[in-house]
């Protein structure tokens, strides 16, 4: 009897402190769940102030949209950017379909000749993407597949458009000129080297320069970028020169803006020149500015390969990069040894 009033009592003691830890565990889960709204209800309100409050009347709603969406891709950037989680894992729909649809609720609330959507699709697709991929592009077809990939690549060329055309209001960021310069400079560096499309991946290899020197849609394409770049960069050179070199300065490495931008116009200036030689389209009194720019930019590369410290690897890529991109020239001195297969020749003094 006494035994069975010992154990009875010890039943309920081991039962009254399960109690007790679910009711702990159940008090702590109740205070995360009230710290999780509270801090988003604060981040909300501080991106509100931040986005809505300085909007002129006719984006206010579009910038509402915004910053609902923009608080779903606080964290699905973060798993991407921090946790290496791919852009499209499914894992990550929890954030991306509702972000998606405050983000075309946004989009369908804007102005047609507002340029701000682009700088949505820059922060919302194009900065995922960077972060996957770690910002080695050039093998976005061979990640994700053809379809996906051209969608994508004629998105950055729409957003291109945009920002190389459209209007943009002041109010949506504190540092308009270095945002959009670095959302602009990273909408073109997609462009060039994954709009081959090749699933093979790679930007330089024989399949790509055949198709460069080909596809009259893709060449115009390159012209219409190649032409509003200048534009672009001469603009905002001139309107914010301070944001302009910061975000162009020689002194952030090998991997930088710097060098990616004056990579880009070199690619640029031979693909145009592929298609037009190998078409007979190439006039050299027309089209030696192109030729120009080509000696221009990879002058500049070559230079700061003499003054830096440069990785023997990354000599050896620019070398090779240089062979494929090599157009021979009868009337003026290679400066530059190459092996186009292409085999490309012209006869232009410049």
């Amino acid at each position: 009897m006494i035994k069975f009033s010992y154990s009875k009592i010890k039943n309920s003691e081991e039962l009254n402190q399960r109690n007790i830890k679910k009711s702990k565990i159940k008090k702590y889960i109740f205070i995360f769940l009230l710290l999780f709204i509270g801090l988003n209800i604060s981040n909300y309100f501080s991106e509100y102030k931040k986005y809505v409050l300085p909007a002129p009347q006719k984006l206010q709603e579009a910038r509402k949209e915004f910053t609902k969406a923009y608080m779903f891709h606080l964290y699905y950037a973060s798993f991407v950017r921090f946790f290496s989680i791919d852009f499209q894992n499914p894992i990550l729909k929890i954030f991306k379909i509702p972000r998606d649809y405050f983000y075309q609720k946004a989009l369908e609330k804007l102005p047609k000749d507002e340029g701000e959507k682009a700088l949505y699709f820059e922060l919302f697709e194009a900065k995922l993407y960077n972060f996957s991929v770690g910002g080695a592009y050039g093998s976005m077809a061979r990640h994700y597949g053809i379809n996906f990939s051209k969608k994508f690549i004629d998105k950055v060329y729409k957003n291109i458009r945009i920002l190389s055309t459209q209007k943009l209001d002041k109010s949506f960021t504190d540092n308009i000129g270095r945002d959009v310069i670095e959302a602009y400079l990273g909408l073109t560096d997609i462009f060039v080297a994954d709009s081959h499309l090749n699933p093979q991946g790679f930007i330089f290899n024989e399949i790509n320069m055949k198709k460069y020197a080909t596809n009259k849609e893709l060449n115009q394409r390159f012209l219409n970028v190649y032409n509003w770049q200048n534009k672009f960069t001469s603009e905002y050179e001139k309107n914010y020169p301070k944001e302009y070199n910061q975000v162009l300065s020689k002194y952030r490495g090998w991997n930088s803006p710097y060098i990616y931008y004056y990579k880009k116009k070199w690619m640029l200036a031979s693909f145009i020149l592929f298609y037009f030689i190998n078409n007979n389209l190439f006039n050299c009194e027309i089209d030696k500015r192109f030729l120009i720019e080509r000696d221009s930019s990879l002058n500049t590369l070559i230079e700061y390969t003499q003054k830096n410290q440069i990785f023997e690897l990354n000599k050896n890529i620019l070398q090779k990069e240089i062979s494929y991109l090599k157009i021979e020239n009868k009337a003026k001195i290679q400066l530059f040894e190459g092996d186009n297969p292409l085999n490309l020749k012209i006869n232009c003094k410049y």
